[in-house]
C-alpha cells in the first residue's frame, strides 16, 4: 500500500510525503498511517495499492551532449478530460516516464515528460 498527501498541499506535489509501505518498517507505516489520519482536516490523504509503473522505451534529447538518447524507464499517465455538455473526451495524457532505478514517477529532473493523445479515434480536443 501507499499512503500520500492529495489535494493542495504543499506536500502534494514531486513525491514528498509519500509512503510506500512495503519499503518501510511496520514502526514508519504506523506512523504514516496515525499522522495522515491526524492531518485529515487540513491535509487530506489517500491509501491506494502500490503498482509498479510499465516499462517503456523514450527517445529524448540531451541538452549536455546535444545528442538524442534512448531510456528504459516506467511510465505514468496523467489523462487529460474534457467535457462537452453531457460529453466526456478523453484529449491526451502527460506521460512522465522516470528512469528504471526510481520507485516513485514524477517530475523530476532526469524524467522525460511528453504529452501523447490518443490513438485511432477521436479526441475530446475542440
Amino acid at each position: 500500500m501507499v499512503i500520500k498527501p492529495s489535494g493542495f498541499s504543499p506536500m502534494a506535489w514531486g513525491s514528498h510525503g509519500v509512503v510506500i509501505g512495503h519499503d518501510v518498517s511496520a514502526e514508519r507505516w504506523a506512523e504514516a498511517i496515525d499522522s495522515a489520519v491526524a492531518s485529515f482536516q487540513t491535509t487530506p490523504h489517500v491509501l491506494q495499492p502500490f503498482h509498479e509503473g510499465t516499462r517503456f522505451q523514450v527517445q529524448y534529447y540531451d541538452e549536455d551532449d546535444c545528442t538524442v538518447k534512448q531510456m528504459d524507464g516506467r511510465v505514468r499517465l496523467s489523462p487529460y478530460y474534457f467535457v462537452t455538455g453531457d460529453e466526456v473526451k478523453l484529449g491526451g495524457a502527460l506521460a512522465t516516464i522516470c528512469p528504471l532505478d526510481k520507485k516513485l514517477i514524477h517530475g523530476m529532473v532526469d524524467a522525460v515528460m511528453v504529452p501523447s493523445a490518443p490513438v485511432g479515434g477521436e479526441s475530446g480536443c475542440a
